[in-house]
């Protein structure tokens, strides 16, 4: 019924909630430490690696004609070039 509705939200909400919101807590208690910046530096390359691999197993699927090459191509280079800081 609802309430285990309710607690199944719990059981996948929280436990990520906890874990982002301790670590959270110690990144600013341990910024500046060396081999915590070098654990990080290599988090970040690994997440970027894989941001890359997922784009391109996307665009595989999407760019299926040359207009579609040229109109996403053509977006990237503008939002390089001309992005707002909002």
């Amino acid at each position: 019924g609802f309430f285990g509705a309710l607690i199944a939200c719990f059981g996948v909400v929280l436990p990520p909630f906890l874990v982002i919101t301790v670590i959270a807590m110690l990144f600013g208690k341990l910024e500046g430490v060396a081999e915590i910046d070098q654990i990080f530096a290599g988090v970040r390359a690994a997440v970027s690696a894989l941001i890359l691999v997922s784009a391109l197993k996307l665009a595989k699927k999407i760019f299926i004609g040359k207009v579609a090459k040229i109109v996403t191509i053509s977006a990237f280079l503008l939002s390089m070039f001309f992005t707002s800081f909002v």
